[in-house]
């Protein structure tokens, strides 16, 4: 809850806050908490952490090379191969950028979104 009326109180006072930070927080305390119910339930299914902790997948790197040609030559394949990345990406805070770099590519902002590739290869 805290950190819910953190973000809703960042909003308001500023809409256009980077928010990005704040949400990747929120994301790992609402698995922490996921985690703890399924505990408290006996629930035997792989814990929401985990899946948020979870390593990049073995091919990220040359995933973003692909999306980086694909995005410089104004491929459409890219919103998919975005969509798939996103899906296999535990990573909040990584997840975040690769949604945020997908609204780019759909806006047609590509320079943005090469910034943004460029950050995440770093």
């Amino acid at each position: 809850q805290g950190l819910g009326a953190e973000l809703e109180t960042s909003l308001i006072k500023n809409p256009e806050a980077d928010i990005e930070s704040l949400l990747a927080r929120t994301g790992a305390e609402l698995a922490r908490v996921v985690d703890a119910i399924n505990g408290a339930l006996g629930g035997e299914e792989k814990p929401a952490s985990a899946a948020a902790l979870s390593p990049l997948p073995a091919d990220y790197s040359e995933r973003l090379q692909v999306l980086t040609a694909q995005i410089e030559q104004y491929d459409s394949e890219a919103t998919d191969t975005l969509d798939q990345l996103i899906s296999e990406v535990g990573d909040p805070e990584v997840n975040l950028h690769l949604q945020k770099l997908r609204t780019l590519v759909n806006q047609y902002e590509y320079d943005e979104a090469m910034a943004i590739i460029a950050e995440l290869s770093a």
